[in-house]
């Protein structure tokens, strides 16, 4: 956890703005910034260079983690784009505070994982990130029961079964339960936990008319998944790579789609297909980090194992016809000589010779 620690950014004196919480919940909240917008944003960029400092870092990953705030707009003119972002705090105007910290993050070069349902990156954040290559990535932790429903949902759609309803329940041990009793924080949430599943009802238009979508009753959890954010964001840092049709080196866009594998609503770059099923989005993990190493990606079609005719360099290994012509059906299975027994039904692995004409 020590060197966890050092993955983070902690703020103390630039918190929460009274406007971003649910009515009820201020008072439970130790310190509270009234302070305009350009001051706080000063702030929390002192306090990124400061840690930086402090700790002898190279590189510092920003992860909010903070109570789900409010729903925020996008409005033209406000923070459509980096430039209008820049002017509304400028001027004071209400920006969301982890929106703040995501411009602070980008303006000193350090990559911000936004942990919360609400849209903190707005379009004008994306905007300000692509035009400093930094990283961004969210939203929303994605939580043990959010994996299950996934990994369920998936299989049922797959399955030809159609999902009516996904309820889930769970106990809140702190003070999201409450702030989240407001329609607007509320809201946040409703978005992110609705869209778990979408790209997998959208792939079965037998079982649902196009709009149609399963009922969602939720209530919330978090789950500590911060550190593996870090850590790939760190990785993704480092990679950079190029394609047979640009031989110039780069690097993975602004918006970091790889960490959708532990957010609810993944964050995409603009136009960019939006991957929810579980095993997909850890397929894309691990077939990029295959690729890091020099590996082929992991298709799972194993073609060469399934022709009649399959080449010399993949002969399949066995035991000889000869020695067992008869299936074992008392007794262990002997050992073929790469350690395997055949299947599962004592069927040996030599194969019969194809029939010639």
């Amino acid at each position: 956890m020590e060197a966890a620690a050092q993955f983070f950014v902690e703020s103390p004196d630039v918190v929460y703005g009274p406007e971003a919480i649910e009515a009820q919940y201020e008072y439970r909240t130790t310190r509270v910034s009234r302070e305009g917008g350009v001051l706080k944003l000063e702030q929390i960029r002192r306090d990124i260079r400061d840690f930086r400092s402090s700790a002898g870092l190279d590189k510092v990953i920003v992860l909010w983690t903070a109570n789900t705030e409010r729903f925020c707009e996008v409005i033209p003119g406000l923070n459509d784009t980096a430039e209008n972002l820049l002017r509304t705090i400028e001027l004071g105007l209400e920006v969301s505070p982890s929106t703040l910290f995501a411009v602070a993050s980008i303006l000193e070069g350090c990559a911000f994982l936004n942990g919360s349902p609400q849209n903190t990156l707005v379009p004008g954040a994306l905007e300000l990130a692509w035009q400093h290559r930094v990283f961004v990535g969210g939203d929303d932790f994605k939580s043990g029961q959010t994996k299950v429903k996934s990994v369920l949902v998936d299989f049922l759609i797959g399955s030809g079964l159609k999902t009516m309803s996904i309820v889930s329940y769970n106990h809140l041990g702190n003070n999201d339960g409450e702030n989240l009793s407001a329609p607007l924080q509320f809201r946040s949430k409703e978005v992110s936990k609705s869209n778990v599943v979408d790209d997998m009802v959208q792939s079965n238009p037998v079982l649902y008319t196009p709009g149609e979508e399963p009922d969602h009753c939720d209530s919330l959890l978090a789950a500590p998944i911060m550190l593996d954010l870090a850590l790939l964001t760190e990785l993704c840092q480092r990679v950079s790579f190029c394609t047979d049709m640009d031989p110039e080196p780069q690097t993975f866009h602004p918006v970091l789609s790889l960490l959708s594998f532990l957010f609810k609503a993944p964050l995409v770059p603009p136009g960019s297909p939006v991957v929810n099923a579980l095993f997909r989005q850890r397929s894309c993990i691990e077939n990029i980090l295959r690729a890091c190493v020099g590996l082929p990606p992991q298709n799972h079609m194993l073609l060469e194992h399934k022709m009649e005719r399959p080449g010399p360099s993949l002969k399949r290994v066995g035991p000889v016809a000869a020695t067992y012509p008869m299936l074992n059906k008392k007794g262990p299975v002997p050992a073929a000589t790469n350690g395997c027994t055949g299947d599962a039904n004592g069927h040996l692995q030599e194969e019969p010779p194809m029939p010639t004409t």
